[in-house]
């Protein structure tokens, strides 16, 4: 990531941005598919995908509404933390420099919008995201907005899935506070898949391949959720405590 100046930090009021405390719950994503069962009401013209430096990973999609023809751009920046997906939203307010853009602060993340909802960009978890009308005539986003929250709340289907996630090395006993535990996760199903992390005492973050979980003292609920690019999920909940070193 590039040093930014103090002055657009003060012009972007970027340590007043909303972040997520001691209660909230963190989100970390991996391997992020966004596809029709995220988007119902859209359908997919163009994807290109494409790795960067700094371990992240970037999407750029353009859709159309299934009942019309008008175009939408969808960017996606997987990144390694929830750190540098803000200074990656902030990288791109500060080439935009737009007079335009305004910080919607009734949202829990930081999220600006240009025109009355026709372009917005925010960062949530480990994700920056980019979305603009791709026409000239321009729409309001706010309903692809509700779409795209799916991210966050899809959960297992009643059917039952045979995706298995599975920690490794196996479940977390105890763990010193402080300490960078290394894991990975794997699941048994014959389509792609992606990750939702859910924290609460710690955060996650990856380098390379590998994820890192630290965390203060405390007891930690550790949600995975898996969800295949069909839409079928699957859950596997851990409680464990993080404890001082002795």
């Amino acid at each position: 990531m590039i040093t930014l100046p103090p002055e657009l930090l003060r012009l972007f009021q970027f340590e007043d941005w909303p972040r997520p405390n001691a209660t909230d719950i963190k989100f970390f994503f991996w391997r992020l598919v966004i596809g029709p069962q995220l988007l119902p009401g859209w359908q997919l013209v163009n994807l290109r995908e494409e790795s960067l430096k700094n371990d992240a990973r970037y999407t750029m999609s353009v859709w159309k509404p299934r009942d019309g023809n008008h175009l939408l751009r969808l960017d996606v920046y997987e990144e390694r933390s929830r750190n540098a997906a803000e200074h990656r939203l902030l990288e791109l307010l500060a080439a935009s420099q737009s007079p335009n853009a305004r910080r919607d602060d009734r949202v829990k993340y930081p999220l600006f919008q240009y025109d009355d909802y026709t372009t917005v960009v925010f960062s949530r978890g480990n994700l920056r995201f980019f979305v603009a009308n791709a026409e000239r005539e321009k729409i309001s986003l706010k309903p692809l907005l509700a779409d795209l929250e799916k991210l966050y709340t899809l959960g297992p289907t009643q059917t039952p899935s045979a995706i298995v996630p599975r920690l490794t090395p196996g479940k977390i006993n105890r763990l010193p506070a402080r300490t960078a535990l290394s894991f990975t996760l794997e699941a048994d199903y014959p389509l792609p898949c992606w990750y939702r992390i859910e924290t609460k005492l710690g955060e996650v973050h990856r380098e390379g391949e590998r994820l890192i979980y630290q965390a203060p003292a405390g007891v930690e609920k550790l949600v995975i959720t898996v969800v295949g690019t069909d839409g079928q999920a699957t859950r596997l909940e851990h409680t464990f405590p993080v404890e001082e070193k002795k």
